[in-house]
């Protein structure tokens, strides 16, 4: 066996693939095109958008702000993740976000719509959050904004 130390000049190999530097580069609020505060709680989503957000004509895919949120096409998307009671994710299989919501601390989440296609996506709680956890759904709408 040889037991001789690591070359360090290899050391600098070891990085994280380019692909994953984005998941920590979340965008300032200034550098988005639109904030979603987002509540969880059990067993639902809230969602609500910043103040001086007009939403578009066209926008007509929910009729409440619980379980449902509909998004700009073309636009940075950050998302402010809140739990009320437990521990819960936001979870958005299609598009790869995923992020926990944890009581008493703001967590951040962001997609820019320009890499999916306009659509409807379901939203899961991906942490076991108590007995109706599995009920625990919410659609978001990518809408290209008239």
């Amino acid at each position: 066996m040889d037991y001789r130390p690591l070359d360090t000049g290899h050391l600098a190999d070891l990085h994280f693939p380019a692909p994953l530097n984005y998941l920590w580069d979340v965008p300032d609020e200034e550098e988005t095109d639109l904030v979603v505060e987002v509540v969880a709680g059990q067993w639902y989503w809230s969602f609500s958008y910043e103040d001086n957000y007009v939403v578009p004509s066209n926008f007509d895919k929910c009729s409440t702000n619980v379980n449902c949120v509909e998004v700009p096409h073309g636009s940075i998307i950050r998302f402010n993740i809140n739990a009320l009671d437990v521990l819960h994710a936001f979870y958005i299989v299609e598009i790869g976000v995923k992020q926990d919501a944890v009581p008493g601390i703001e967590t951040l989440a962001w997609v820019d719509t320009s890499d999916v296609s306009p659509g409807e996506y379901n939203i899961y709680c991906a942490e076991y959050c108590g007995n109706s956890h599995s009920e625990m759904l919410a659609k978001l709408y990518i809408t290209v904004a008239e």
